[in-house]
């Protein structure tokens, strides 16, 4: 996988705060759902506006977020999102960053 596109991947998981619901002292799994959809939505619509073709842009974005599911803790899930709805890019970059090693590692055939 190239390098570019998990720059993009981690820019598309930033970008998804837009979609995000605002938040009281506990997250919902809704919350969390959201933020991971809002993630989808514009991992794909970066991807296709770059030109990569659709089917190609959909299968990185649902391996990233699949991967992603399967190996962030809640706690972080949680940690993220809050970052995101504060606008803390650098702080939510940071919350994500040990896992992109995971998504290179499972994505990389796509």
């Amino acid at each position: 996988m190239s390098r570019p596109f998990v720059v993009f991947a981690v820019f598309a998981l930033i970008v998804s705060i837009a979609l995000a619901q605002k938040f009281g002292p506990n997250i919902a799994d809704m919350q969390i759902s959201s933020y991971q959809s809002g993630f989808d939505s514009t991992c794909k619509a970066r991807g296709r506006e770059r030109g990569i073709p659709a089917e190609i842009v959909d299968a990185r974005c649902n391996c990233f977020l699949e991967t992603l599911k399967r190996h962030v803790s809640r706690s972080d899930w949680e940690r993220a999102y809050t970052f995101a709805l504060q606008g803390r890019d650098a702080e939510e970059r940071q919350v994500m960053e040990p896992y992109m090693d995971q998504v290179k590692a499972a994505c990389v055939r796509i």
